[in-house]
């Protein structure tokens, strides 16, 4: 779960919709619980165009490392990437 070794690249923003910015909820990668106070940084997609995501915790601006998947984003009203 988490990163992936495949090379990732932007995606083009006409490919998905513009997500940069929104809050969401992403799952603990220690505890498996969902953790409020995030929002989605970057949009990323693999050579075969699976998406997935670079997260910013608001509090304090940070990316995080790594990339999580869609199934371990969800948005802040409810419902998956």
């Amino acid at each position: 779960m988490g990163e992936r070794s495949e090379e990732h690249s932007t995606i083009p923003p006409d490919a998905t919709p513009d997500v940069v910015g929104v809050p969401v909820d992403v799952r603990s990668r220690f505890e498996g619980n969902w953790c409020g106070g995030f929002e989605i940084a970057e949009v990323l997609a693999d050579l075969d165009r699976v998406l997935s995501y670079r997260i910013r915790r608001v509090s304090d601006g940070e990316t995080l490392p790594g990339t999580f998947p869609a199934e371990d984003i969800e948005w802040r009203g409810g419902g998956r990437l």
